[in-house]
């Protein structure tokens, strides 16, 4: 009775003798279950040893653990794993017990023995599927709160290439190259930058082309044997220097429009590491990247408008502040005009028409300005502007020379009525009074310092030759103190023989950043 019951458990069920000296102790029956779970007969068995049980896949510490029980005669516990012949692997949940007589001496050691092969399976799956849950809920959290676009690629592809079984993985923005052009390396996990610096960039080849255009998933056990690896030049193949990759996993991430926003690659140097579920699971990460993605070009372009706003609205503050300097300064010069013009020792209606005439010319310099927002004036435009009622620069008797230059509008207003009063001049009493006169206006910047400008005036052929005025009047005030004063310069007034020369130096104030 007592062997058919053993013979029928479930268990594997072993007796082996008392003596626990090397080799250990020899067994001296096994059951039926127990050769079911070896895949070894009952005559391969009896005579070994009880330690020889353990197959080669069971933990060294696992062997020392039974050794130390033995020696105390004590009970163990504990997994063995090893192949069944024909059948693969196992793993066994193994019970070892001495079994002692009335006087406690230990007669033989029981050894229980129970297949847990699909169980350790679920419970590894489990393990395995718990990471992965724990590591999509984090990177979805993550997705979720980041913001920064290199930040957010870059835990998108550890994330997959970790839970893809992948050796490394790769980012390739698709803005840059288009449907038909090259990819970018945004980000790589398990591999360095400096292992693509010597390589040409992916392009819409046979083998990239299904995931740049959203065509479908490539997953290859071995991309060496894909039928449509090899097919482009001028590699025909893996690059020189390329990371080794057997197996191949690409798939597209794509935003809410449709547009493929980039590709995660993955590759292995071993062939068939890629399974349906790895696939499913990078496809889940890249969705969520894609909805991440979008959000993050969402938020930097608020963030751009909100910037832009600001700046337009600094702007605008920094113009309503330069217009109410400009006002200020405009009627001051106007009340300058009217007190040196109207208060002349000339006849009223002259005195009136000099005061229209400054005012013109004061005009002509602001609508110069306001054309340009105030940003500056065309030094040229400026002269032109000035000379224009006297024939300007279309009369071969003006000759105005010099590259052109934008001058700021404080150096633009006093240097406009510092002109106009050098043509007045000109016209009431110099070189272009007469037929012959000729005005030579010219510039140039200093070749040391780019910064100082050097504008001359200068007349000849007026008839009779001027002679130095007994005092002084509002144009030479102007020029001699106003002038001088604002441009940060000096101006030099000589009444030669062949007519006035005016020299004006002055420093032109730093470029504004933008």
């Amino acid at each position: 009775m007592f062997r058919a019951v053993v013979e029928a458990a479930a268990e594997a069920i072993l007796v082996a003798g008392p003596d626990v000296a090397a080799p250990g102790p020899p067994i001296e029956y096994v059951n039926a279950a127990f050769c079911r779970l070896t895949g070894l007969a009952a005559a391969d068995v009896v005579g070994t040893s009880l330690e020889d049980l353990p197959a080669p896949r069971t933990d060294p510490a696992m062997r020392r653990a039974l050794r130390a029980a033995l020696e105390a005669g004590e009970a163990f516990r504990g997994d063995i794993a090893g192949h069944r012949r024909g059948n693969g692997g196992y793993v066994a949940e193994l019970l070892v017990s001495p079994v002692r007589d009335a006087q406690g001496a230990v007669r033989h050691w029981l050894a229980l023995a129970r297949d847990v092969t699909e169980q350790r399976r679920a419970e590894a799956a489990m393990r395995e599927e718990t990471r992965t849950l724990e590591l999509l809920n984090r990177t979805g959290a993550q997705l979720a709160a980041e913001l920064d676009l290199q930040k957010l690629i870059q835990a998108v592809t550890d994330t997959a290439t970790n839970l893809s079984g992948a050796r490394f993985g790769a980012f390739f923005y698709a803005d840059a190259g288009g449907e038909d052009g090259h990819l970018m390396p945004y980000v790589l996990s398990g591999a360095s930058r400096e292992v693509f610096a010597g390589l040409s960039l992916p392009r819409a080849t046979k083998v990239f082309a299904p995931t740049l255009r959203r065509e479908a998933v490539v997953r290859s056990d071995d991309i060496t044997r894909d039928p449509r690896y090899g097919a482009n030049t001028p590699h025909t193949g893996m690059p020189a220097g390329h990371l080794p990759v057997r197996s191949y996993l690409a798939v597209p991430v794509v935003s809410r429009s449709g547009a493929v926003l980039g590709t995660l690659f993955f590759g292995h140097p071993e062939p068939g590491v890629f399974t349906e579920r790895a696939e499913r699971i990078v496809t889940g990460i890249a969705g969520q990247a894609a909805v991440a993605i979008d959000n993050a070009r969402l938020y930097a372009a608020v963030q751009a408008d909100i910037a832009e706003r600001e700046r337009v609205a600094a702007r605008q503050e920094l113009l309503v502040r330069e217009l109410n300097h400009r006002v200020n300064n405009t009627l001051s010069i106007v009340q300058t005009l009217a007190m040196q013009t109207l208060h002349g020792e000339d006849p009223v209606e002259e005195r009136i028409a000099t005061f229209q005439r400054r005012l013109l010319a004061l005009a002509k310099t602001h609508a110069l300005l306001t054309r340009e927002s105030w940003s500056g004036a065309s030094l040229r435009a400026l002269v032109e502007a000035e000379l224009e009622p006297y024939g300007g620069a279309a009369d071969d008797r003006v000759q105005v020379l010099g590259e052109d230059l934008s001058l700021p509008a404080e150096i633009s207003v006093v240097l406009g009525m510092a002109l106009h009063e050098l043509a007045t001049n000109a016209v009431r009493h110099g070189a272009l009074a007469v037929p012959h006169g000729r005005v030579r206006v010219h510039w140039q910047r200093s070749a040391a310092e780019r910064r100082r400008l050097l504008l001359c005036w200068q007349e000849q052929g007026g008839a009779p030759p001027p002679a130095s005025p007994t005092r002084a009047g509002f144009g030479t005030r102007l020029l001699r103190r106003s002038l001088a004063r604002q441009l940060h310069g000096t101006v030099s007034l000589r009444f030669e023989p062949g007519g006035l020369f005016c020299s004006i130096e002055m420093l032109l104030p730093p470029p504004r950043e933008a």
